[in-house]
């Protein structure tokens, strides 16, 4: 089995915002790589990752305050330990370049004296914890974690230099094609049987397609145990599937199409490994099922446009991992669905420096374990229930945007549901090793719930970006969480409505403002501190009659003022306490509220979001 396709664990276990809560599976660190640990000691050329985030965050919406300048990036109390753990996470993750540079020029940092490391440490232990123990220890800590997630940048690399070999290879050995015209297909290899519209690849190798076609059912034999690799170059199927009971690699050379209406349209047992040459686009149709379904996805480099009038979009069983790549999804049901009911710790999604635009019936992005979304991405998805909905919610990069028929990020536990079916489990629901939560450390997101606009059945975490999160109906809250909420960074806003709104918890590092204030869509919400100076501004895009506020130039004690362009204003000191008010208006969920402006809620645009099924 080729190297790329382990990917099933290995390829997100970088990923996760709480690896120091996960067994570990990566063994012990090699002699070489604690030499490089070692060396990383004495050296001061660990990378700021205040400096990663200025640069990488240039993509703050407009919704973010204009007049606020961006929050530096602080930690969630030390007595939160998952919290610490994940802003540690992301220190190593975003600096795992940098130190890969450091280990390599090893000879300069030996000469570097204890003040200018101590000095390095002090700079990136904010990303760590407000308690030290010396800074020999922090140095020794980030070095480590650094190294490792160079380590594993590094198999990435790897992996990326092992698949352009294959294709090199592949270019050396004998070429075997499948060609469709209007007289039917033909073969130059003995590997492939065609009976009729049924083509099956009986032995391992690559084969390339091309031409145009209707009703053709192309596939591998189970006894094919070795990776067949498909070429489509300019390859165009309709009413045609493709699969393998086993992993399949699929290159895109130039533009490609395949529909179905019978079932799903690409379907493998395995691994689906999906990359282009220049970028070439797929086309991925199914009007009876799965417009790709396989146990495992890795897209990369590719543009890809699937659409499904049955069912998903994307459904995988264990993990789904877009990089480099563009998507564009609409989808009868959910937009892109991990989902493993054999395993309390599996269905994972990653998407990293890719564009990724959802239209579903149902959810956007849902998976049974973690999210992870980073880099220069982009994702914007309209839905008719949750927008984005996992265990472990880590956005730690990219714009995105949600418009959600229900909430537009809820983290929850999967096996705590009602219509959860456990008997299929593998392991024990005890060993669920992730905390379910809300972790916004960099991204900048933009969100709307007809229900919940930011909903966690566990905890919330914002470290650092932009939240703008807005709800719809009066029996929900913008801001919505079962265990806690701080803010320790970035800038938040949240505007909704005061039924059952909350604010962040007693203890959350940074100060904010909850303020009983009603304005309608459309209206400019400005605060002002005492002396009349903006503090910030933004445009409410739903009526509302409560506003929450936080970021660095909130401080604890302090009045501030807030106005609606409407004319409804509220004094409100800020605090670091927990703030709750009484609803006053008691109604069922079955029952859709009036708003303040005597108005129906009504999705953003004056629309309706798509029917949810469920």
């Amino acid at each position: 089995m080729s190297k790329k396709f382990l990917f099933n664990r290995s390829v997100f276990s970088n990923a996760k915002g709480h690896d120091v809560k996960r067994k570990s599976s990566k063994g012990l660190v090699t002699g070489i790589a604690l030499a490089g640990a070692i060396v990383l000691l004495g050296s001061s050329q660990i990378a700021s990752a205040d400096n990663v985030t200025v640069s990488e965050n240039n993509t703050t919406t407009s919704s973010t305050a204009a007049d606020t300048d961006t929050a530096n990036s602080q930690t969630v109390d030390s007595t939160d330990s998952d919290n610490s753990q994940v802003t540690s996470e992301t220190v190593s993750s975003e600096n795992s370049t940098a130190s890969s540079e450091a280990a390599s020029e090893s000879n300069e940092a030996e000469t570097n004296n204890d003040a200018t490391a101590s000095e390095s440490a002090d700079q990136s232990d904010d990303e760590l914890s407000d308690e030290t123990t010396s800074n020999e220890a922090q140095v020794k800590s980030q070095s480590v974690n650094a190294l490792e997630s160079a380590k594993y940048d590094k198999d990435d690399d790897d992996e990326e230099e092992e698949e352009v070999n294959e294709y090199k290879e592949d270019d050396k050995s004998e070429k075997a094609d499948i060609k469709f015209d209007n007289t039917g297909v033909k073969t130059t290899s003995s590997g492939v049987n065609i009976d009729g519209k049924n083509i099956t690849i009986t032995s391992a190798g690559t084969y390339t397609l091309t031409g145009s076609a209707s009703g053709y059912s192309i596939s591998v034999a189970d006894k094919v145990t070795d990776t067949v690799k498909l070429k489509l170059d300019a390859v165009n199927l309709t009413d045609s599937t493709l699969y393998s009971s086993r992993d399949l690699d699929i290159k895109v050379l130039s533009d490609s199409s395949i529909s179905s209406s019978l079932k799903n349209t690409i379907e493998t047992g395995g691994a689906l490994y999906i990359s282009s040459k220049k970028k070439s686009g797929l086309k991925v149709t199914s009007t009876a099922g799965h417009a790709i379904k396989a146990n495992s996805l890795e897209a990369d480099k590719v543009t890809l446009e699937l659409s499904s009038t049955a069912k998903d979009g994307i459904n995988a069983t264990s993990n789904v991992s877009i990089k480099k790549s563009n998507v564009t999804i609409s989808a009868e049901d959910d937009g892109i669905q991990a989902e493993d009911n054999t395993d309390v710790n599996s269905g994972d999604i990653q998407i990293k420096d890719s564009i990724v635009k959802i239209t579903s019936t149902s959810k956007g992005i849902t998976a049974n374990d973690e999210i992870t979304v980073k880099g220069s991405t982009f994702i914007t998805i309209t839905s008719g229930s949750e927008g984005i909905e996992g265990r472990y919610v880590n956005l730690k990069k990219g714009k995105i945007t949600i418009n959600a028929g229900d909430d537009a990020i809820n983290a929850t536990e999967w096996t705590t549901k009602d219509d959860a079916d456990l008997s299929h489990l593998k392991n024990s629901k005890k060993d669920i090793e992730n905390e379910v939560a809300i972790v916004i450390s960099g991204a900048n997101i933009s969100g709307i719930g007809k229900d919940d606009g930011v909903d966690s059945n566990g905890n919330l975490y914002i470290t650092d970006g932009s939240l703008k999160i807005q709800s719809i109906t009066d029996y929900s809250s913008a801001i919505d969480y079962d265990g806690t909420g701080f803010a320790s960074g970035g800038t938040t806003w949240a505007i909704g409505h005061m039924g059952f709104a909350q604010g962040f918890s007693k203890g959350t590092k940074q100060a904010y403002i909850a303020a009983i204030v009603s304005g309608l869509a459309g209206d400019t919400i400005t605060i002002t501190d005492s002396k009349g100076h903006v503090v910030a501004k933004t445009k409410a895009d739903v009526d509302f009659d409560h506003v929450v506020f936080s970021n660095k130039t909130i401080k604890a004690g302090k009045t501030y003022t807030v106005t609606t362009s409407d004319g409804h204003k509220a004094v409100i000191k800020a605090t670091k306490d927990t703030t709750t008010h009484p609803s006053g208006r008691h109604v069922s969920k079955d029952t859709v509220p009036l708003l303040p402006n005597g108005h129906h809620p009504a999705f953003p645009g004056n629309g309706t979001p798509p029917n949810d099924k469920n």
